[in-house]
């Protein structure tokens, strides 16, 4: 599965696509639901074949060329979308409200790379080893290029309707540029130097040394990323890092920009994100034993709830090794404008909890 079917300067027609009434449509689409994510990329590459092309349909061809070929496909799929934009847009259908099907098809195509990349660096297994191996700086470089000129022609190309599919596009770029921290950076060439070429150097550097004249303060290096911690996590060091090198040297303007950008990601801070490791056994738990979780959501705000939060918050050492009673049955709650024991209270409200 490849790129070029859709390569080149593509046929146009009347009434291009499928016809939402058409078989076809509904048949890729129930594939697809149905999590056979290649078959129905196959399915869509046959249409390619036949000369149809569908704005709706052509993003589970893309992800289906992800799942074959991996993270080191983005380029190309970046580059090829890239192209039906500038090239190849009047060819897709459908020919009526054109730019809302490809907000809907194409969001749905970044939404699930997203999802899937996030996934697979979560999990820290086979997938991400062979990622981190095989790609090299220049790939995930040529990945961000990639990415940055397809915002730039969805965004002419679709106006209006272009937001939610540049949202979709900066949430990958971030990834992969987070990415490009976990990816080895290439070895240095080795220069042979002869003795007397490694004396001037000496000398030269020991003159440097001695001229104060030449010093600058020099650029911090980024924290080591804690453990448990994700590629996001040593971007967000390494962006600390160069505030603060700017900082100190009093370019206050790139300091700002990157203030801006630090400041925007503290307050949409995600810790799951950041620390997929750290959290990976929590939600493993939490999804394995959610019934007998949730067996227990009745009693919240219980006179037993509240003691054994109360114990919990003061001493959460003493919480884990002391034994509680177990609630049982179901709390219905206190009598109205009482608690148990008939002491007046004031009802809390509770969210539901999300495992």
């Amino acid at each position: 599965m490849n790129t070029e079917i859709l390569s080149g300067t593509l046929p146009t027609s009347d009434s291009p696509g499928l016809e939402s009434f058409d078989p076809r449509m509904g048949e890729i689409t129930g594939l697809v639901q149905g999590g056979e994510f290649l078959e129905g990329a196959r399915q869509v590459e046959q249409l390619a074949n036949e000369g149809i092309y569908d704005v709706r349909l052509v993003g589970y061809f893309y992800f289906g060329m992800y799942l074959e070929q991996g993270l080191g496909a983005l380029p190309e799929i970046f580059e090829s979308l890239t192209h039906t934009f500038e090239v190849n847009w009047e060819a897709y259908g459908p020919s009526t409200r054109r730019e809302r099907a490809a907000q809907t098809g194409l969001g749905w195509l970044f939404k699930q790379l997203s999802r899937n990349l996030e996934r697979v660096e979560s999990t820290k297994g086979e997938t991400w080893d062979s990622w981190v191996e095989q790609l090299t700086t220049e790939d995930v470089d040529r990945a961000l290029a990639q990415v940055d000129a397809l915002r730039e022609v969805v965004a002419r190309v679709l106006e209006d309707e272009a937001a939610p599919l540049l949202d979709n596009l900066a949430r990958l770029r971030e990834w992969i540029q987070a990415f490009r921290g976990a990816v080895p950076d290439p070895p240095s060439p080795e220069w042979e130097e002869d003795d007397d070429d490694e004396a001037e150097d000496d000398d030269f550097v020991n003159e440097l040394e001695e001229d104060d004249t030449l010093s600058a303060p020099s650029a911090p290096a980024p924290q080591a990323a804690p453990a448990g911690s994700s590629p996001q996590m040593a971007q967000l060091l390494k962006k600390l890092a160069v505030f603060e090198q700017l900082v100190q040297r009093g370019e206050m303007f790139r300091a700002k920009v990157v203030a801006d950008d630090v400041t925007g990601l503290l307050q949409s801070f995600d810790p799951l994100l950041y620390f997929p490791e750290i959290f990976s056994t929590y939600l493993r738990l939490c999804a394995e034993h959610v019934d007998g979780l949730v067996q227990f959501e009745p009693t919240k705000g219980s006179l037993q709830w509240r003691a054994a939060e109360r114990f919990y918050r003061v001493d959460i050492d003493s919480f884990a090794a002391t034994e509680l009673p177990v609630p049982s049955g179901e709390y219905s709650g206190p009598e109205e404008g009482h608690g148990e024991g008939g002491e007046e209270y004031q009802e809390e409200e509770y969210e539901d909890e999300e495992f």
